[in-house]
């Protein structure tokens, strides 16, 4: 796989290539993505075994798979279009000190599932005991 970045406009054109037959190859399989995307862009090449990827953020990563499921990989260095900073992962909570009181989860989902059930307990209860006996023509139709 050869790939030319533009890197204002976030372009990439992949061009597949059988380095063994010494040609491009076309309906090959490739899916690109920025380091800053969160959504592969996806595509076949065309007669001339080239496949263009518009609009990437961050440095790009381009996979190519042809019909025999060989593999090209491709991973830029350069960052493309409008690259936004990965954010920095949050730091840990800290633990609850012993004897103050911290949260209980076991005690939090105990109180929400008797919530649900008596809810719908009372449906159920409301249900059940309703004045219609049987099916009412009126209301079918």
């Amino acid at each position: 796989i050869e790939v030319q970045e533009n890197v204002a406009s976030g372009r990439v054109r992949a061009n597949v290539r059988d380095v063994a037959a010494d040609k491009y190859v076309a309906g090959v399989h490739v899916k690109a993505i920025g380091s800053s995307d969160s959504t592969f862009k996806s595509g076949e090449t065309d007669l001339r075994g080239i496949y263009v990827a518009d609009a990437l953020n961050g440095a790009a990563t381009v996979i190519a798979r042809d019909e025999q499921n060989r593999y090209a990989f491709y991973r830029g260095k350069t960052p493309l279009g409008n690259a936004v900073p990965r954010k920095q992962p949050q730091s840990k909570p800290k633990p609850a000190k012993k004897g103050s009181k911290g949260l209980n989860y076991q005690q939090n989902l105990q109180f929400q599932n008797e919530a649900i059930q008596g809810s719908n307990w009372k449906n159920y209860d409301q249900l059940r005991r309703g004045k219609n006996r049987g099916v009412q023509i009126q209301q079918v139709k």
